[in-house]
């Protein structure tokens, strides 16, 4: 089952022409799509703060291009 915030993550939205093409979808069928759905640190942050995650927040938890991990 597709992740409810699917069609309107920013990360993938903004991510979508960043990220190599072979990446993103590992991303989406692990996080969006798959087992890791559960885990998913965006969903996480939004359930816990009531707001969006930062748009560079990735699914795993970290922010992109610092290597920091965000607790929701």
């Amino acid at each position: 089952m597709r992740c409810p915030k699917f069609d309107t993550c920013a990360f993938f939205e903004y991510y979508k022409n960043r990220f190599g093409e072979c990446d993103l979808k590992v991303l989406m069928s692990a996080y969006c799509e798959g087992y890791y759905q559960p885990l998913c640190k965006r969903l996480k942050y939004y359930e816990v703060r009531g707001e969006e995650p930062p748009v560079d927040l990735c699914p795993d938890g970290y922010l992109v291009g610092t290597g920091n991990k965000i607790q929701p």
